[in-house]
């Protein structure tokens, strides 16, 4: 019976940040290096620092500011998908937490779509991070 409850999708989310935190840090470390002209050692410290805040703290606010606005939106049940625009909206509005669409053979595009979107919103969110003494 709540099998049918939908997907919070910062749990897609979180953990593939968690895997790439890593080598982004480590590309971030190397450029920081180069241009800033501080140790390897400072810029990894940096740059994981930096990277841990966005990731494991920003983009999960991010998530639930988004969520909220879903809520107050009305973007709490199934919309239907019956035309492109209907379709558009689902995906646009339900992002945060995709409302499950079993009778629609399209519904395996949702998480595809409504990803690059989630991820615009939190780069947007967490890019005031500040410096971390580099």
């Amino acid at each position: 019976m709540l099998a049918n409850v939908g997907l919070p999708m910062v749990c897609v989310t979180v953990p593939t940040i968690v895997l790439a935190l890593p080598l982004i840090a480590l590309v971030e470390a190397a450029v920081l290096r180069i241009f800033c002209c501080a140790s390897f050692r400072e810029a990894w410290r940096g740059a994981i620092w930096a990277n841990l805040l966005s990731g494991l703290l920003g983009v999960p606010l991010a998530w639930l500011a988004l969520v909220i606005a879903q809520i107050a939106g009305g973007a709490t049940r199934a919309w239907g998908l019956d035309t492109p625009m209907d379709r558009l909206a689902a995906v646009t509005l339900q992002a945060p937490w995709l409302i499950p669409y079993e009778d629609d053979p399209w519904c395996c595009w949702c998480h595809s779509i409504s990803s690059p979107l989630r991820q615009n919103t939190s780069c947007s969110v967490t890019g005031g991070v500040p410096d971390m003494g580099i």
